[in-house]
């Protein structure tokens, strides 16, 4: 976030076991900067979120989102309240322990924790997840990044927004978070491989389990 909104090309190096956005390991770091600052490495631009707090009938908080915007209890295991709707069209009132909100890029972080659909970076959308939904028919919803995704508080406490896993503030009751497409994007130093074999790799699809 420090450096997408100035459209500066982010090149990840991954120092732990995971990382869709880290592509190349420490031992290829050096080859990889090189080839950076050569100009041969082609470069993609992925979808961020727009997250702008409300409170009443004020917008009082802006912040971009390269990967998600959740909202879940502050630290009692109690169920929220959450209404959530599209350009004024009412989606659900959800009873659950949160909803996250993520961009495609977001979609293979904690929304995919939550069971929520894989997008490709290609997708201009942005995913709707229930975090543990008291009613188990509730499922993610997928919506065109042109939508304006509203998520409003409605429990009688405060819950907690964090955006990215980085930016943390509360909602009031009767606050409410509105989610759309960032003006700015992600641009990123991608690798020759294939997204899906960065999935099959990542998330060892296909491997027997132990």
């Amino acid at each position: 976030g420090l450096v997408s909104d100035h459209g500066v090309p982010l090149l990840g190096i991954n120092l732990g076991s995971l990382g869709f956005m880290t592509h190349w390991s420490s031992a290829e770091a050096a080859e990889v900067l090189k080839a950076a600052a050569e100009g041969s490495l082609a470069v993609e631009e992925r979808m961020r979120l727009a997250v702008t707090v409300s409170e009443d009938g004020k917008a009082t908080f802006q912040r971009n989102a390269t990967n998600e915007a959740a909202i879940t209890h502050r630290a009692m295991a109690r169920l929220l309240e959450l209404d959530a709707e599209a350009d004024g069209d009412p989606i659900a009132s959800y009873k659950a322990d949160g909803v996250i909100v993520a961009s495609p890029t977001g979609s293979t972080a904690y929304s995919l924790a939550a069971g929520g659909p894989i997008l490709t970076p290609q997708v201009d959308a942005m995913v709707l997840t229930p975090i543990c939904p008291h009613t188990l028919t509730y499922r993610p919803v997928v919506l065109r990044a042109d939508r304006r995704l509203t998520v409003r508080n409605v429990s009688a406490h405060h819950v907690s927004l964090t955006v990215d896993g980085q930016w943390n503030r509360e909602l009031a009751p009767g606050a409410h978070i509105e989610v759309s497409k960032a003006a700015q994007p992600l641009r990123l130093y991608r690798p020759s491989s294939p997204f899906f074999a960065t999935l099959r790799q990542k998330l060892r699809w296909g491997e027997r389990q132990a």
